[in-house]
């Protein structure tokens, strides 16, 4: 949607936006997941006590977790050695710090399109990167959030993942939502609820 010019896709996806995700009822639902995390980073500043602490990393793990339950319904990530998941959280937080970089970035090949094959500054070879890395994500939690579906047909959406797919079976869309569609739209979201989280803490 950020990048989406005016037309059937993006006034779909704003809707999405508007009722299914940032609605004042969505947020509330959300506000027990916001609680037990703030209580989660409080704990673990109270258990460095004495020590130096580096607060942005303490304040990035909390936002990080609390958008990670929201949007996707559960963490996906692994916060020591022991645990085993998809991705570790330093490894999506670098991750997640490189999309906001590679979004404004001053990519020459944009400006003088006949030197775009060269990708004099290593961009487009970057961005191609990370898009291998954010797929195999989404991949991962999609077919979570389908296998539990498939599971219990009649459970209702939990996180915002669960919301996409059920808009995704919805045969009166203007626009059907592909998958692509749907990393899309959670890339974005994930994207601006920590631009959100990060303003407000």
């Amino acid at each position: 949607m950020a990048w989406a010019p005016y037309g059937p896709h993006w006034r779909q996806a704003r809707k999405i936006y508007l009722l299914e995700v940032f609605s004042a009822k969505k947020l509330e639902s959300f506000e027990h997941i916001r609680v037990e995390e703030r209580r989660n980073f409080f704990s673990r500043l109270r258990s460095l006590s004495g020590k130096p602490v580096v607060l942005r990393d303490h304040l990035c793990r909390h936002t990080l977790s609390t958008i990670s339950r929201m949007v996707l319904g559960s963490k996906y990530f692994s916060e020591s050695e022991d645990d085993k998941s998809i991705v570790k959280l330093d490894e999506l937080q670098a991750m997640l710090d490189e999309w906001f970089l590679l979004n404004g970035v001053f990519n020459i090949g944009d400006w003088i399109p006949w030197l775009s094959f060269l990708d004099l500054q290593g961009y487009v070879k970057r961005m191609k990167a990370l898009y291998k890395r954010f797929d195999k994500f989404h991949n991962y939690v999609i077919d979570d959030h389908q296998s539990k579906r498939a599971k219990d047909k009649d459970s209702i959406p939990k996180d915002v993942v669960d919301v996409l797919l059920q808009q995704a079976e919805d045969s009166n869309l203007d626009v059907k939502l592909t998958r692509d569609h749907i990393k899309g739209l959670l890339q974005v979201c994930i994207g601006l609820y920590i631009l959100l989280g990060l303003f407000t803490t």
